[in-house]
């Protein structure tokens, strides 16, 4: 009987431990989300316009081949992979529309995507802004962080520069006014964007699919966590008689947020897992190597090492660039390579033998002089040399 009667008081006092995380939990949303209204849509209500939307009727394709319908616009790049759509707008006024949203029937793929527009204050002048690498079906821009969306917009519209012959397909193509639910439209867009890995991945994760997001997911459910113990607070000043402080009401309220940011986390982790495995699975290193980031240098390098003499020939790499220089050099071993960093393209003539090689890598201030056959640099450093290999990222000579 003992056992049982405090079995029950241990579910009462789970219940009400629950129920105190609820209303907790529910009233810091409200309040958030009232906080998000009053400083992010309310100022913008005043110079609000209608929506704009565009479709086969006042869409128009400028550069490419366009096939309109009513719901969808395909866009095929021309033999130079250029695509251009021009979207009219009614001389609005730039500060009434707070979002530009692009939908895709599937993700553009490596194409690029440019947004171009003009103003009545800056005449012919041409606006640029380009979207991330690989946008996902669904993406909102902040017009409000465009570097030159402001006055009166007279020309806006929509480059894709890509493959020739490449095919994007517009589902949605709006100008947005502030509201709460186009806000939190793209807030969810943004959080749920998936960018694969870059280099940059190795220290930095934003946890949004922009580069300018409206919100990011860290302060936002910080802010969310201080509203809901603040709520929590008020209940235990306001019910004293009923409600006593329970450590189990603020771990819960930690623990619901650290999931909620650790489940976007894992999510996308999940879709780069998958990546991977679609990209490297059943290869050799080398395989790996070829479709890697650097699979490109790392081909090129594979050619410069098929024109070297011996393995004991000393080469230098040359390259502006510190990762360019850096991994064309790695790539090289176990050759004897040697590569400066932050140090002069090409080395001194009293340091060169007749037989060394040179690798220029593109991006390079190093050029080669057909006339006489010289490799120039900035540096003032002249050597004589011969072509051996030229490629799209550069190029291998031998000293004379």
């Amino acid at each position: 009987m003992i056992q049982l009667t405090s079995r029950i008081s241990g579910m009462k006092i789970a219940q009400k431990m629950l129920k105190l995380t609820g209303i907790s939990m529910l009233t810091g949303l409200v309040a958030l989300l009232a906080i998000t209204y009053l400083t992010h849509v309310m100022p913008e209500t005043s110079a609000q316009h209608a929506a704009i939307k565009w479709n086969a009727a006042t869409a128009r394709v400028e550069i490419g081949t366009g096939v309109l319908t009513d719901r969808t616009l395909r866009l095929q790049l021309n033999t130079s992979g250029r695509g251009i759509v021009e979207l009219p707008v009614p001389h609005a006024p730039a500060d009434a529309f707070t979002f530009l949203h692009l939908g895709f029937t599937q993700k553009p793929g490596k194409s690029s995507i440019l947004i171009l527009w003009s103003t009545a204050q800056t005449g012919a002048k041409i606006h640029v802004y380009q979207l991330q690498e690989n946008p996902g079906t669904s993406f909102w821009i902040h017009t409000k962080k465009l570097k030159g969306w402001s006055g009166d917009i007279t020309s806006l519209g929509v480059m894709v520069a890509g493959r020739p012959g490449a095919t994007v397909t517009f589902q949605d193509v709006s100008l947005l006014p502030a509201t709460l639910g186009t806000l939190l439209q793209s807030v969810y867009s943004d959080w749920t964007a998936f960018r694969p890995w870059q280099h940059s991945s190795v220290n930095t994760h934003k946890g949004t699919g922009s580069d300018n997001p409206s919100f990011y997911p860290v302060v936002v459910v910080a802010a969310f966590l201080a509203l809901c113990i603040m709520a929590y607070g008020l209940i235990l000043l306001f019910f004293r008689a009923r409600a006593s402080f329970d450590w189990r009401v603020m771990a819960s309220l930690f623990l619901i947020g650290w999931l909620g940011l650790d489940l976007i986390w894992q999510g996308k982790l999940f879709r780069q897992l998958a990546l991977t495995h679609k990209t490297f699975s059943g290869m050799d290193s080398q395989e790996k190597l070829a479709v890697g980031i650097d699979g490109e240098l790392v081909k090129f390098m594979a050619e410069v090492k098929q024109e070297l003499d011996a393995t004991d020939s000393r080469i230098f790499v040359s390259s502006s660039v510190d990762y360019m220089g850096m991994r064309g050099a790695y790539y090289l071993y176990p050759f004897n390579v040697y590569w400066e960093r932050r140090g002069p393209e090409l080395p001194q003539s009293k340091y060169v033998h007749s037989g060394d090689y040179i690798v220029v890598v593109q991006p390079a201030d190093t050029s080669f002089d057909t006339a006489t056959g010289k490799l120039l640099s900035s540096h003032d450093t002249s050597l004589s040399v011969e072509p051996i290999l030229s490629h799209r990222l550069g190029s291998l000579y031998r000293v004379k």
